[in-house]
């Protein structure tokens, strides 16, 4: 999905706010399934940690939290990734 965000006007930089979008859960199960293959339905999701990428223009800034890691299970048993590879978290195995 490409998003064009179009910005006008006469805006002071040091009076903006940071703008911050955090990767959302159905974007994150969607990385999962076409990652790893598992069916979005059987998807849940446990545990995550973010790390942010900064993007700035001459008189805004974006803050884009985007998830490096996620503890899932599917069907009961537990999975650990941070996208490029993938583990059993038995210790995450349980009914969800």
């Amino acid at each position: 999905m490409n998003e064009t965000i179009t910005m006008s006007g006469n805006l002071v930089h040091d009076a903006l706010p940071d703008i911050v979008y955090e990767q959302s859960k159905e974007s994150i199960v969607e990385r999962i399934f076409e990652t790893w293959g598992f069916a979005p339905a059987q998807i849940t999701l446990l545990e995550s940690s973010y790390h942010a990428v900064n993007v700035d223009g001459d008189d805004w800034h974006y803050k884009f939290m985007v998830c490096d890691h996620i503890v899932f299970a599917v069907m009961g048993k537990g999975w650990s990734t941070d996208f490029t590879s993938i583990e059993r978290a038995e210790a995450y195995d349980g009914d969800y």
